[in-house]
């Protein structure tokens, strides 16, 4: 609080807040590389197209829902105003948020030598800066069939408290090779992953070869390093074909894993979920049995997740949350938490408040003081305001104090 007299421009402070969390013990690196159980199906975009939880202002920014709060406008402190870069000005013909806000998907803009109406690029976004970052660039041969669709830890949080999960996160496009640009079931599928946690040419592969017609079933495990595609739904749905894709990062992202427990699932009917049956730190071990317990797929990998990453968290900016680890989180950090229980405070706002006093009488000729009180008592800083006190007529101004000016 502070006082002045006459006219002043306004200051402004920051409370000193106290922040005191209780952090869960930490986690073994491993355990997040370990986990085992059935393979479950891809998350979805979480919005698409400006329908809700962003929208486009003008030609050269975008709003974003950080909080999640479902109010969209730029004037909300739990919104996030981004600079769109140059390159996505132009039409754009799909833009798609990721489950947690966390990355933006948009098809068009510059055509970059590809056609716009194919040229796929991802972004990750960073609400405590308001900063967009190119991940990836492609060319798509055909349109997009299906998604964006999203291996994310963070989509669906089920409990107070998360169980150690993996840093993993990709996205999946469903489109097509060929001729046959039809996502009818005689275009060949081919499935574009990308890696958003590594950018450039290495956080990007397709699966098109030996994939047959016709898509099915997508799922993804627990750890989200391979994925269980059916396909040739051609003829007979009731005998498709299954396999096993590795999305480790390196060499291998995006490759067939073959069958060591026998041919390939070919022309199969009811193959049940697969699952992670083991892992360690060295390998995991990936099967899928008949209702009677025969094995039919078995895959034994190299754990590409082995050592770990850092543990996530729930991580608290502007209001939102997102699920990342300490040293990608720009807010207030929470190991093992799920957003879901997070309780992230609101945004920051300001709150201000004035007062004058003065003698209710005064003499002719005598000295008299205004007195002006003003304060900003929130935790966001008040910019661009001035306080203005209009002296009287007949009275002369003699000095003011505090940085106060006449």
């Amino acid at each position: 609080m502070k006082s002045i007299s006459h006219r002043v421009l306004l200051g402004w402070f920051r409370p000193l807040l106290a922040v005191v969390l209780a952090l869960l013990p930490a986690l073994p690196a491993r355990a997040q590389c370990t986990l085992t159980g059935d393979f479950t199906a891809f998350q979805p975009h979480w919005n698409v197209n400006s329908l809700a939880g962003f929208f486009f202002p003008d030609a050269n920014t975008m709003v974003v829902d950080t909080n999640g709060d479902s109010l969209i406008d730029p004037s909300d402190p739990g919104n996030t105003t981004y600079t769109l870069p140059q390159e996505i000005r132009s039409t754009r013909y799909n833009v798609s948020l990721s489950p947690t806000r966390e990355f933006l998907m948009v098809l068009g803009g510059d055509g970059a030598n590809c056609d716009p109406t194919r040229t796929l690029r991802t972004y990750r976004l960073t609400p405590a800066t308001a900063t967009m970052t190119l991940l990836h660039v492609d060319c798509l041969p055909c349109p997009i069939f299906q998604g964006p669709l999203f291996y994310d830890t963070t989509s669906a949080a089920p409990g107070p408290i998360m169980p150690p999960v993996s840093p993993q996160r990709i996205m999946l496009i469903y489109t097509g090779s060929g001729p046959l640009c039809s996502p009818s079931n005689q275009a060949q599928p081919s499935l574009r992953w990308y890696n958003l946690n590594q950018s450039g040419l290495s956080g990007m592969s397709t699966t098109s070869l030996g994939l047959s017609p016709g898509l099915g079933v997508l799922r993804v495990s627990p750890t989200g390093f391979h994925a269980w595609v059916q396909h040739d739904l051609t003829s007979n749905p009731a005998d498709s074909d299954y396999d096993l894709i590795d999305l480790c990062p390196g060499s291998t992202f995006g490759q067939i894993i073959s069958n060591q427990a026998g041919p390939r699932l070919d022309n199969t009917t009811n193959v049940p979920t697969p699952r992670i049956a083991s892992a360690d730190a060295t390998q995991v071990v990936i099967e899928a049995r008949n209702f009677d317990n025969t094995l039919l797929f078995q895959a034994i990998s190299p754990n590409c997740c082995s050592g770990g990453g850092a543990p996530t968290g729930a991580c608290c900016v502007n209001g939102g949350c997102v699920q990342t680890t300490q040293a990608q989180c720009s807010g207030t950090w929470s190991q093992g938490v799920a957003c879901a229980a997070a309780n992230c405070p609101p945004p920051a706002v300001v709150q201000l408040s004035i007062n004058m006093t003065a003698p209710a009488t005064v003499v002719q000729r005598e000295f008299f003081d205004y007195t002006i009180t003003y304060s900003n008592d929130g935790g966001a800083p008040a910019t661009g305001v001035v306080v203005r006190k209009i002296v009287p007529s007949g009275v002369t101004f003699v000095s003011a104090t505090n940085g106060a000016t006449y």
